[in-house]
């Protein structure tokens, strides 16, 4: 999972199984919090890419792919346009087979979408109750729209979502300026059992 996922409750998995639902227009598959059984086939194929192929993306068009190799021979993961992997990679493999029934709701797993990130930090924390956030697993701040929103931030909104998470667990973002609030969700998620 990743360090700005902020859990309510602990994760749960279908048989092993933790990821949410696709965006199917966009072929993409949020992949902040992930869980597979170890002999899983989209796990062991996206690990067979990373491992044994030559980095060119499959779910490119062919004649993407092909444009890459001509330019560049060969790919390494750093030489790969940025966001090439990660919600495309996932929707390909774990398309590819039948485990997409096996997916939990968005809003489960993101239970504030990016286009309320603006309610993070209002004051009135009651904005926010319709998306019934308490109730979901985990809230996602998305971490590079959270840094740019709050860098160099000393005190939140008095009853804001983001000054109440503080609050909860004793933070002071005054003496940790904009990482206060990434400690907090990997501070609070080390607290919470992962199942098996």
């Amino acid at each position: 999972m990743d360090a700005d996922a902020y859990a309510n409750r602990p994760f749960e998995t279908k048989q092993g199984y933790l990821f949410p639902k696709a965006n199917l227009k966009r072929r993409r598959m949020m992949n902040g919090v992930l869980a597979f059984p170890s002999e899983n086939l989209a796990l062991k194929q996206m690990c067979e890419f990373a491992f044994e192929s030559d980095l060119v993306p499959p779910w490119w068009p062919e004649d993407q792919q092909k444009a890459y190799l001509c330019i560049f021979g060969k790919s390494t993961y750093w030489g790969l346009p940025l966001f090439r992997l990660g919600p495309p990679m996932l929707y390909y493999y774990v398309s590819k087979g039948d485990e997409t029934s096996m997916a939990t709701p968005r809003t489960d797993l993101y239970s504030i979408p990016p286009r309320f990130r603006a309610l993070w930090y209002d004051p009135d924390i009651s904005k926010l109750d319709f998306l019934e956030w308490q109730d979901k697993m985990s809230i996602h701040f998305y971490g590079s729209w959270f840094r740019r929103m709050f860098l160099g931030v000393k005190s939140f909104n008095e009853g804001s979502l983001i000054d109440q998470l503080l609050k909860n667990h004793q933070i002071d973002p005054a003496e940790h300026p904009i990482w206060s609030a990434l400690a907090l969700f990997i501070i609070f998620n080390c607290d919470k059992s992962v199942p098996d």
